[in-house]
């Protein structure tokens, strides 16, 4: 009975040993599904053996928040992690309304995709998944709250990631002014530096006073995944094909849908072609992915003018804005070795 019980302890001490080695993380998502760039994203964190996710908070943006809501459920079931919680967050940005949105476009030009602003759905009504409907639910709570405790709980420990709107992370500093002092890092998709048309990148775009406010945190690491590298990626067929000899639930499900879906009122454009925000995510599993990236001063126009929520970045020895802190900014990465680690992840068992 002594060796059983020891032999108990000593795998128990190896289970917490392991959980403490691990990444933690919280995955703030505006997740437009099934398997696009924002699902495909959260799988990576969900399915990487380094990771533990505290949890999934979700941001309307691309979507509506309740329909990502039933999109995050229905994906973490199909990867059998309905461990990790899901909470609620931000349904509108802090400021922005779809009603100045057309009121811009009517006086500056057309604004190429809009998100849930695209859809015929309002923010409260849902459609049908075509991937099925989640059979567990949502956890109780705001989502910035939940962000707010568990950075409490393991101060210097959490890697907050972002993959779409910034509008939970300006909550949750405003519940907590020191968030940024007691996270371990921030990394966002988000942005356009060095193109004129990347400028206007959507996730930004959508609640540009939440980016300010976030961009202009005290972060002990700041790193920004703007639309420059995400758009050296594509989400080929080939990839695919790797993956789904693997035969899994997940593999399964991104065979099934990864087909890019076009944008509402503007079918033209079809967002599945890029891993906007894998890359990201892969930058925060494994750095050594991204191979160049710049320390930049990094803000977002608030001025509800022409270039309301617009990027703006300088070089440090360009200019240094008032109030706004160096941010590390990626620009290349090793696309092979990006492949590599995105069909490794997606093929676990």
């Amino acid at each position: 009975m002594r060796t059983l019980i020891s032999t108990l302890a000593l795998v128990a001490l190896a289970a917490s040993a392991s959980s403490q080695s691990k990444l933690k993380v919280i995955i703030d998502q505006d997740a437009r599904g099934p398997c696009t760039t924002d699902i495909q994203a959260l799988l990576m964190f969900v399915q990487s053996p380094n990771v533990e996710v505290l949890g999934i908070t979700v941001v309307s943006g691309d979507l509506w928040l309740e329909q990502e809501v039933r999109h995050t459920l229905r994906a973490l079931e199909i990867a059998g992690r309905t461990d990790i919680p899901v909470y609620r967050g931000a349904v509108f940005p802090l400021v922005h309304t779809q009603e100045e949105a057309s009121g811009w476009e009517s006086l500056y030009g057309k604004q190429p995709y809009q998100g849930a602003w695209d859809g015929d759905t309002g923010p409260y009504e849902t459609v049908p998944l075509r991937e099925g409907e989640p059979s567990i639910e949502a956890a109780k709570g705001h989502a910035a709250n939940f962000i707010v405790d568990m950075v409490n709980r393991y101060p210097g420990e959490v890697h907050l990631w972002g993959g779409g709107p910034l509008t939970n992370f300006a909550l949750a500093i405003a519940l907590d002014p020191t968030l940024p002092e007691k996270a371990k890092a921030l990394t966002v998709m988000g942005g356009g530096i060095d193109s004129a048309r990347y400028h206007r990148e959507f996730n930004w775009w959508w609640d540009p006073e939440a980016a300010r406010i976030v961009l202009r945190a005290p972060w002990k690491q700041l790193t920004i995944t703007p639309v420059d590298i995400s758009v050296k990626t594509h989400h080929s067929e080939e990839l695919v094909a790797r993956i789904a000899e693997a035969g899994t639930p997940v593999t399964g499900y991104i065979d099934e849908f990864h087909v890019p879906q076009p944008v509402a009122g503007n079918p033209d454009w079809t967002p599945g072609v890029y891993m906007w925000d894998e890359v990201s995510a892969a930058s925060v599993l494994d750095p050594s992915i991204i191979t160049g990236s710049r320390e930049m001063y990094v803000d977002v126009d608030i001025d509800h003018a022409a270039n309301y929520g617009y990027t703006l970045a300088w070089e440090l020895d360009q200019h240094e804005p008032p109030g706004v802190p160096k941010s590390t900014v990626q620009f290349d990465l090793d696309l092979d070795r990006f492949y590599d680690l995105y069909v490794e992840l997606m093929t676990r068992r």
